[in-house]
């Protein structure tokens, strides 16, 4: 029959007729109880063998770099252990979620935890600074569209978040138009 034994973090591997090493009987395998050569009832004795689980990390890193001695598993038996801190450019880290919809944060994988588990990168974009050009074509430029037919009007430094769509102010100048 089936056994039902369970132990967290752990697979029942079978029977052994001692408590370190000894013969391994597994599940379906006989067990002679036969009494022993003069007759005599004698005990035995028959411990539970165990085989420790490897659990496996994975980590959604949208879009960012974890470090590389980030844990990629762990055992049951492990010391507690603090997630890591990855990057991004251009963005904050905002935490380790159980869920891709950021439900539920994670900072550690707990000492005596069991299971895969699967975490989720959330990011906050940053404000940067971005520099617009505003340049005036030169009059008797022509078609030619290289810049030294063009003439630096002015210079604005403007603050966004990393990513976000943004749309400069045209300048108009007196007798151009802007197209």
């Amino acid at each position: 029959p089936e056994n039902n034994f369970l132990r967290p973090g752990y697979l029942f591997d079978g029977w052994s007729n001692k408590s370190s090493g000894g013969t391994l009987y597994t599940t379906g395998q006989s067990i002679d109880f036969a009494p022993e050569i003069d007759d005599t009832i004698t005990e035995k004795i028959y411990y539970a063998n165990w085989k420790i689980i490897k659990y496996t990390i994975t980590y959604n890193l949208n879009g960012g770099t974890n470090s590389d001695d980030a844990k990629t598993s762990y055992y049951v038996t492990d010391e507690t252990y603090t997630l890591p801190t990855p990057t991004r450019e251009g963005y904050s880290f905002i935490g380790w979620y159980k869920e891709s919809d950021f439900q539920s944060k994670v900072t550690k994988i707990a000492s005596g935890s069991t299971g895969n588990k699967t975490l989720y990168a959330k990011w906050e974009a940053k404000e940067v600074n971005y520099v617009v050009k505003h340049y005036q074509q030169k009059i008797n430029a022509g078609d030619d569209q290289n810049t030294t037919n063009y003439t630096l009007k002015e210079t604005e430094t403007l603050t966004a978040a990393t990513d976000s769509m943004i749309k400069p102010s045209v300048k108009t100048y007196t007798g151009f138009t802007a197209q």
